[in-house]
């Protein structure tokens, strides 16, 4: 939830040019590796010890290797929506309201398909899972329809550069749910 807040805030901050709220988004990323290297170390700890494991609400100690990968996804989701943050203060603000739309969408894809990506790894549904996973498509669709009105509208430099490197970050979130999603369904597949 803190991660794909921030990603929310961090587009809300690049449609309304708000620069505090790019800021906070960054100071939050701090708060999210926190959570993740606490969550490292329960699993850990978990390997180890099956009274741990249970404790936690696993299994298995099988399952800690997917809830790290997962731990790490949502820890690098965080990471670029700290990125597309920092971005937002190198882009001139003229002539881009149509390619904010188009950033926007794309981000909402994305956002479902983590979304629809952890509630698939809460509930082991690998429906929800798969659902997920075909919203990539969309995503890079939605990139690439929004490169060519970048090239399009001219911007200058730093802008050009910032705006890609957002999508750039709107992209691999996408691809880090469509992972939790994966892990998702591996987790519904027990040992033989």
């Amino acid at each position: 939830l803190m991660a794909l807040s921030m990603h929310r805030d961090a587009i809300m901050a690049l449609k309304n040019g708000n620069l505090s709220l790019a800021n906070d988004v960054v100071q939050r990323d701090d708060e999210i590796d926190r959570l993740y290297f606490f969550v490292v170390r329960q699993l850990k700890m978990a390997v180890g010890n099956r009274f741990m494991t249970e404790k936690i609400g696993l299994s298995s100690s099988r399952d800690c290797l997917g809830y790290r990968l997962v731990a790490k996804s949502i820890e690098r989701i965080a990471d670029h929506a700290a990125r597309i943050a920092q971005k937002i203060p190198i882009i001139e603000r003229t002539n881009i309201d149509d390619i904010i739309v188009l950033i926007s969408e794309m981000s909402n894809v994305s956002n479902y398909i983590c979304q629809r990506a952890m509630e698939a790894l809460n509930e082991l549904n690998t429906k929800k899972a798969n659902q997920a996973i075909t919203k990539i498509a969309e995503v890079a669709k939605l990139e690439k329809e929004t490169i060519e009105r970048i090239l399009q509208a001219r911007l200058n430099t730093k802008t050009t550069i910032g705006l890609r490197l957002i999508l750039e970050s709107i992209q691999r979130t996408a691809e880090y749910g469509a992972d939790i999603a994966e892990i998702a369904i591996n987790l519904t597949r027990k040992q033989p």
